[in-house]
């Protein structure tokens, strides 16, 4: 967490999933762009994450949670980056 607070970004650690939920509605209603999620806590804010999957911001983004990636990590991760730039980037790599 430390990086990040290097990098100027807003950082909340919470003690469980609803404050998380909280912390991620109250970054979104300030105008974050990006909003990174443990990978742990995601499963429990899919309902917020749906809200925003037709508009080009916020992008709700998963990062390694306690536990590690998950099985669905991979996935979330390519749904977020090709929502943030637009495009498949696999589909340019393979060209």
């Amino acid at each position: 967490m430390m990086l990040f607070r290097m990098t100027g970004a807003r950082v909340c650690i919470t003690a469980d999933v609803s404050e998380a939920r909280s912390a991620v509605e109250t970054f979104i209603a300030e105008g974050a762009v990006i909003v990174l999620v443990s990978d742990d806590l995601y499963p429990a804010m899919v309902d917020i994450v749906a809200r925003y999957d037709d508009s080009l911001v916020p992008v709700i983004a998963v990062l390694p949670g306690r536990e590690g990636l998950s099985e669905n990590s991979d996935r979330m991760l390519y749904d977020s980056v090709r929502k943030a730039i637009g495009f498949d980037i696999t589909e340019m790599i393979r060209q």
